[in-house]
């Protein structure tokens, strides 16, 4: 169903297609790039639009800059790669575990979606390049679920928060007990487990 930001969205990429955008992008990423020590992160989000029924987010990422495995609790979004390439993966959880179910790498120019109820983690593919994507929510953003396999925490954060930071003292365990097993194929999975 369209939204209210699709023509803003629509217009956006056609910009960065055309190739003028490409200037703003070399100037915002420089911006960051210049940023003190202290205020260097692994990405950083701005809210370029908002409606009722819909929003729109540009990331600037690091070199090697991700998310936390999360999810969009109830949004959905088109992602548009306006520079760079990113790297997805998906996740699949049950009652005594997870496992990375797949990786996708999207380039320059790509666009894809992610379901309100995928657990994923988003991020650039490249360790020297930096990346710029576009992201159309549909509803805003109201909340994420963040997901810590290595210390079996998720918790919740609100709005358009990111999932960087320390884990607050109100997260909560996702298994009631957990241990590390090698994955068949050389992957680490992560199931509960007794003995800790």
């Amino acid at each position: 169903m369209p939204t209210t930001c699709d023509p803003a969205f629509q217009a956006l990429v056609e910009g960065y297609e055309r190739g003028p955008s490409k200037c703003l992008l070399a100037g915002l990423i420089q911006r960051h790039k210049n940023l003190p020590r202290t205020q260097r992160r692994p990405y950083y989000k701005q809210v370029l639009l908002r409606y009722d029924d819909s929003c729109i987010i540009r990331i600037v990422w690091a070199p090697e800059g991700r998310t936390r495995p999360h999810k969009h609790d109830g949004s959905s979004v088109k992602i548009y790669v306006a520079q760079g390439t990113l790297e997805q993966d998906l996740f699949v959880l049950w009652g005594e575990g997870c496992k990375l179910q797949e990786r996708f790498i999207h380039l320059e120019g790509e666009r894809f979606c992610e379901d309100p109820e995928t657990v994923h983690r988003i991020g650039n593919a490249s360790p020297l390049d930096w990346a710029v994507s576009l992201h159309l929510f549909a509803p805003p953003l109201e909340t994420m679920e963040v997901f810590d396999f290595t210390y079996n925490e998720h918790w919740i954060v609100q709005g358009d928060e990111d999932t960087l930071g320390e884990p607050p003292s109100d997260a909560i365990p996702i298994w009631p007990k957990f241990l590390l097993i090698p994955e068949p194929g050389g992957g680490q999975g992560i199931t509960h487990g007794h003995g800790l």
